[in-house]
């Protein structure tokens, strides 16, 4: 399985109705917009795409999607697994078990939750920047390895 970890893009610092609400700045929508752009061309689009909730992960999601030509093909599921402060073992098993059958997926989330999947799933400490995407090749099976194929900062 193919996962593309994708931290969500520079977003504003408040929203006047707390964290989860906050949206992408101009700067986050452009650097996404170019990512997605990026994308196109190292092969098809995720067959299952995953977001948290929050508003600047699902927007990320919704641009990276719309730019790989997918957004009325792949249908974006939310899933408060993927919140911020979120067990990564279970946000994991949780996407794993749902997306059984695809090939490539997308999980776009925060930090710390992807730093920590990233170290679990391929003994890689690495911290990703807003807008950061990491490709990591994935056997989810019992011992399953995982290696960390490509990181793709924002521009």
């Amino acid at each position: 399985m193919r996962i593309d970890l994708l931290r969500h893009g520079d977003a504003v610092r408040e929203a006047l109705d707390g964290d989860a609400r906050r949206a992408l700045s101009e700067e986050g929508v452009r650097s996404i917009r170019a990512l997605a752009a990026q994308l196109r061309g190292l092969g098809p689009p995720p067959a299952r795409a995953f977001s948290s909730p929050y508003l600047r992960a699902r927007q990320t999601a919704e641009l990276v999607l719309a730019g790989w030509g997918t957004a009325d093909a792949t249908a974006l599921e939310l899933l408060t697994e993927l919140e911020p402060d979120a067990d990564p073992v279970h946000a994991m098993r949780t996407v794993s078990g749902m997306a059984q059958d695809a090939t490539h997926v997308l999980v776009v989330a925060h930090q710390p939750l992807l730093g920590r999947i990233l170290v679990r799933l391929t003994g890689v400490e690495r911290g990703l920047a807003p807008g950061t995407l990491a490709r990591i090749e994935w056997s989810p099976g019992a011992g399953g390895g995982a290696s960390l194929e490509r990181v793709l900062p924002p521009e």
